[in-house]
């Protein structure tokens, strides 16, 4: 069992109320009494709640961080990217003292609103990494007063994201300097991030002296159950017969592989193919992924600078961070004449 004040004030032959005033530093104690209570309390293992430091504290800091990892399916942390995000954030704020622990995605049914979510469990400050934002929960998130920063949302005072638009243009660049000029994008959406990211295709093809077509963009989800499908038919069926084909997540292009075969059509060798990440398992792989990597750790370290900035009360050198991109060639594209 536990070790409790009480026990200590047992052994020590005095109240509860100087055992406090002594493992918090604070009261008029003798330095004898001070000391005894110190080594009974190592003796016997004591802990110092952290929930109770907390109720008891006069700003009710509990410094916990609250992570909405509020993203489609089931993938959550097990998605490389933002696992990666997330552990290098809770190095940051570990050194700071803080801990982290995830906020459950709210639905529309549920009663409790994410403003009652957080002050329910003491939250000091929230981390949002997401790609749902269509729910009426989730808009009531960004409405919590409590300091937060997102990730690839542009729509909070403090955000992170990566060059988005210069890493499809780059990639743009790199497959024409394969001999690809017939390039299928996939858009996994209109708005944030993925308006950036067309942007830089768009560019991309303009500094390439690239003729748009609009057949040359097709519209898919980020990585889902069945979104390389839904990705590839389109691609295929656009009538521009690409020989790349862009894709808007490194897991949707490995996903596209084991389709493409079952189509009769081989990567790289009859069409290229291109990922967004830069996940691991995408160097790995055989063919090698060609893809654009986002910086986890920067990203991860750059969301605890900016939420720790608020949660001293300093002012941010940037309240807006850009991360750069870099484009990791591999085997799944070939060079065509």
């Amino acid at each position: 069992m536990a070790c409790t004040i009480y026990d200590i004030a047992k052994e020590c032959n005095c109240s509860t109320t100087t055992v406090s005033k002594v493992l918090n530093n604070v009261g008029k104690i003798s330095s004898e009494k001070r000391k005894e209570i110190l080594e009974t309390a190592n003796a016997l293992g004591y802990v110092r709640s952290q929930s109770a430091v907390s109720l008891a504290s006069s700003n009710k800091s509990s410094h916990l961080i609250g992570v909405v990892l509020h993203i489609r399916e089931d993938r959550s942390i097990t998605h490389e990217l933002f696992s990666e995000i997330i552990n290098y954030l809770r190095i940051e704020v570990e050194k700071e003292g803080y801990d982290i622990c995830f906020l459950r995605n709210l639905t529309n049914k549920d009663k409790l609103t994410y403003s009652q979510l957080v002050q329910s469990r003491g939250i000091d400050g929230i981390v949002i990494l997401s790609l749902s934002t269509d729910t009426k929960k989730f808009l009531e998130l960004m409405d919590v007063k409590t300091p937060k920063v997102a990730f690839d949302l542009f729509n909070t005072d403090y955000f992170v994201t990566s060059m988005n638009k210069e890493g499809v243009a780059d990639m743009v660049d790199y497959l024409v300097s394969m001999g690809h000029t017939r390039i299928c994008y996939v858009r996994p959406g209109s708005g944030g991030v993925a308006k950036k990211r067309l942007e830089g295709f768009l560019e991309g093809l303009s500094r390439n002296n690239i003729p748009y077509d609009p057949r040359m963009i097709v519209d898919a989800p980020y990585y889902s159950k069945g979104s390389a499908k839904e990705a590839t038919d389109k691609a295929l069926n656009s009538g521009i017969n690409p020989t790349a084909i862009m894709y808007p997540d490194d897991y949707t292009a490995i996903s596209a592989i084991p389709y493409l075969r079952k189509l009769g059509l081989k990567v790289p060798n009859d069409i290229s193919i291109t990922g967004f990440d830069g996940v691991e398992v995408s160097k790995v792989m055989r063919p090698s992924l060609v893809t654009v990597r986002q910086d986890t750790k920067e990203i991860g370290k750059s969301c605890a600078k900016l939420l720790l900035a608020q949660l001293s009360n300093r002012e941010a050198e940037n309240k807006r961070i850009i991360v750069p991109t870099k484009l990791l060639k591999g085997e799944s594209v070939k060079k065509i004449n």
